[in-house]
């Protein structure tokens, strides 16, 4: 992997402790009292979305099933032009996301400014100690400075263990070349599930690929042995249906529908 520093600009001396404690807010007492806000800008999109096979199942002419939505060895994986921009504030849990590329299908925009708890842990930290660990969640939709995937058991092991300098869940608006995209799997909501997660790098800028530490492609199976490049940055974003347990055809995630981006060019300001 082409080894790159974080571009992260922290503002305020509280924001500099947070960072540097690796921590996140507590709830009450003098962190409660203050606005955190992190202003997050990402470029470079890579689209991780392959389709496998015959399409059986299709969203207003976008593939649906079989589709994988992960591509650890790269294959298939497109380069496209996008941007993210984002304000979140992880005291609040309040915000808005928003996005625009375009694909083989036309031009995507994404919106969402209001977010949800999941029903699972939601990230690892270390302590109280540093030989010992501690899963948060579900408690906050937007959490900061976690461990997530891999085989930390706070997510899916859909990447190697990443530490998560932000991640953040709820149901965004989305729409195709000016029209309404809508969720047609989740009864009369039109909503996605979306979710942006900014973590430290896993695909290697040449070929795509997620692997391993022995050069290996990556597998959920054995996360433990995922390579991470600790001076790069990603940020993924996805949206999807909800918990879908008929069965399909889609490598997983087995959503009946998953669209998934990678930023690869991402710089985040940190400040009050």
């Amino acid at each position: 992997m082409t080894m790159r520093r974080w571009n992260v600009r922290v503002r305020g001396l509280f924001s500099v402790a947070l960072m540097l404690a690796g921590i996140a807010l507590p709830p009450g007492g003098l962190a409660a009292e203050k606005e955190l806000q992190y202003k997050i800008s990402a470029a470079q999109a890579r689209l991780i979305r392959k389709v496998t096979g015959t399409v059986i199942s299709e969203v207003q002419g976008v593939p649906a099933e079989p589709v994988d939505s992960l591509v650890f060895d790269g294959v298939g994986v497109e380069r496209i032009r996008g941007r993210l921009r984002a304000r979140l504030d992880p005291v609040s849990n309040t915000g808005h996301i928003e996005a625009r590329w375009k694909d083989r299908h036309g031009i995507w925009r994404y919106h969402q400014d209001v977010f949800v708890n999941l029903p699972f842990p939601t990230g690892l930290r270390i302590g109280p100690s540093a030989t010992q660990t501690e899963l948060i969640g579900p408690v906050d939709p937007v959490v900061i400075n976690v461990y997530k995937q891999g085989d930390t058991q706070a997510g899916p092991p859909f990447t190697p263990t990443t530490f998560t300098l932000l991640a953040a869940w709820g149901p965004a608006r989305v729409s195709l070349n000016g029209r309404p995209f809508d969720n047609p799997f989740d009864g009369p909501a039109p909503l996605w599930s979306g979710r942006l997660v900014v973590r430290e790098g896993v695909r290697d800028e040449k070929d795509n690929s997620v692997r391993n530490l022995d050069g290996s492609i990556f597998a959920m199976s054995d996360p433990s042995r995922g390579r991470v490049d600790h001076h790069d940055l990603e940020a993924d974003l996805f949206f999807m249906d909800g918990l879908d347990l008929s069965p399909n055809t889609n490598f997983p995630p087995t959503n009946s529908f998953f669209y998934h981006l990678v930023f690869e060019k991402v710089e985040i300001e940190i400040g009050h």
